[in-house]
Parts: C-alpha cells; sequence; structure tokens
C-alpha cells in the first residue's frame, strides 16, 4: 500500500519502492524497563517496505493511505485490465467501489 508522510509519497530510502506495510512499535528505555513500566513508553508508526524489507519509523502519526489509481490494475474478477484514474473495468464492470 502506498502511504502519504507529511505531504509527500513515502519512498524506500534502500530500493525506492513505494508500496508498504504499516504497524506500530514500542520504544523502550532502558529505565522504565528497569522499573518494569515498559507500558509507559511512546510508540512509533514503522513502515516496512514490500519490496526490500528496510523498516522506515515515524515517532509521530502521519497522514494515511493514498488512494493511488494512477497506474493500470489488473480486474480481480475476469483478469481484464483497468485503466489509470479509474475505478472500473471496462470488460466486466467489476469496481473497487
Amino acid at each position: 500500500m502506498k502511504y502519504e508522510i507529511s505531504g509527500k509519497i513515502l519512498k524506500c530510502h534502500h530500493c525506492g519502492g513505494e508500496n508498504f506495510e504499516k504497524s506500530r512499535a514500542q520504544l523502550n528505555t532502558a529505565v522504565m524497563t528497569f522499573l518494569d513500566l515498559d507500558w509507559l513508553n511512546k510508540s512509533s508508526e514503522i513502515y516496512i517496505c514490500s519490496n526490500c524489507g528496510r523498516i522506515e519509523w515515524f515517532t509521530e502519526p502521519m497522514n494515511g493511505v493514498v488512494d493511488d489509481r494512477s497506474e493500470a490494475a489488473d480486474c480481480m474478477a475476469c483478469d481484464g485490465v483497468i485503466p489509470a484514474g479509474e475505478d472500473k473495468c471496462s470488460s466486466c464492470g467489476w469496481s473497487y467501489n
């Protein structure tokens, strides 16, 4: 899935890929772990590159998913092609919506 961070499309710094899986990770500190208070630590949003596996970390909540229909896609119903910018297959009428 493609994500937009602070108004820019997220790109992998290693391979240049734009598809990521989103998750969260706990930012543990030695003091909080020593006091058994890890649950008080901040967490971070992480984005894992679907192509190479590199992890991008962001400590603040980000904008979200980009609805990208700028490229042609394969129809899930008939294996036809859904043209760029369209949300419906011209062959069978299948739609994302």
